[in-house]
């Protein structure tokens, strides 16, 4: 017997616009820019006045954020929902510069990053798509994180579980085609941490503009919740965005619970070094047989 994998629809695409946004950067407090330019050559990073491909950049597992270690040793920190927005859009081509040690954090979800790819426009390119397929089951566990990956075409089931009555345990599920529902879910933070985090030079740029904060009586932001299982959509955008810093989707069933940055990226790297993936390049609409 053997599987058929269709590689996400869309082929190979860039913006047809440059897409730049600013503001502040969720724990540095400082301003930063960010531009997402048209790309032929995969996903890329600027350093030092040259572009390196997105898969050979280091990543750092910081608790409350992805960070990038750029070979110049510039770090870039909070990439994660820019990356989640560039998976969602289906852009598989882009040089970034940044401008600043932070991704801003906008309102604390890709959103308004989709909304600005949106307004730029898209641009088909010729050639083939890559993408790295999960071609045998892997588990993986650190600490209460437990990850899942099997070979089937995408989609992800994340669960969480809090001791805060208005998180509790929530679980999401989507694939392909539902990705774009965890768009607008908002970074969330329990009120009693915050003076932790502040006093650990965190959140020192976070506000009710740009993430859910959580008391013991709710959220503390005006109109509560964005959407139904916001704390769990969340979760599961940072571990779309996390997934991206190989540079191309990475196409499988996966099953996650309490996911976290660090042990997202320990579990991207437990991915590359296990021998669980198999590197693809195809042209749009000619799917991928997999032997059972």
């Amino acid at each position: 017997m053997s599987s058929i994998i269709n590689i996400p629809a869309g082929g190979r695409t860039t913006s047809a616009n440059p897409v730049v946004l600013g503001g502040v950067g969720l724990h540095s407090g400082k301003d930063a820019t960010v531009r997402v330019m048209p790309g032929k050559s995969g996903l890329r990073v600027a350093d030092g006045g040259t572009f390196i491909a997105l898969r050979d950049v280091a990543v750092a597992r910081t608790p409350r954020c992805t960070r990038l270690e750029l070979p110049s040793g510039r770090r870039i920190d909070m990439v994660e929902h820019l990356f989640a927005a560039l998976r969602i859009a289906g852009i598989t081509d882009a040089d970034m510069e940044f401008d600043g040690d932070e991704v801003p954090v906008l309102d604390g979800s890709s959103a308004v990053w989709l909304e600005a790819f949106a307004k730029a426009g898209a641009r088909g390119l010729d050639g083939s798509i890559e993408c790295l397929l999960v071609v045998k089951p892997t588990s993986f566990e650190t600490g209460p994180s437990r990850f899942t990956a099997m070979p089937g075409q995408f989609s992800l089931d994340c669960t969480i579980d809090f001791p805060n009555a208005h998180i509790g345990r929530q679980s999401v599920r989507v694939d392909e085609r539902s990705l774009v529902s965890l768009a607008t879910a908002r970074t969330f933070v329990l009120e009693h941490e915050i003076a932790l985090l502040k006093a650990n030079n965190l959140a020192l740029g976070g506000s009710l503009d740009n993430a859910v904060v959580i008391g013991e009586a709710g959220p503390l932001n005006p109109g509560g919740f964005r959407v139904d299982l916001e704390c769990a959509r969340h979760k599961a955008l940072d571990f779309v965005g996390d997934l991206m810093v190989v540079g191309v989707p990475v196409i499988g069933r996966f099953e996650v619970f309490a996911p976290g940055h660090s042990a997202n990226n320990a579990f991207v790297h437990q991915l590359l070094s296990s021998g669980a993936l198999r590197r693809v390049s195809i042209l749009e609409g000619n799917p991928v047989f997999l032997a059972a």
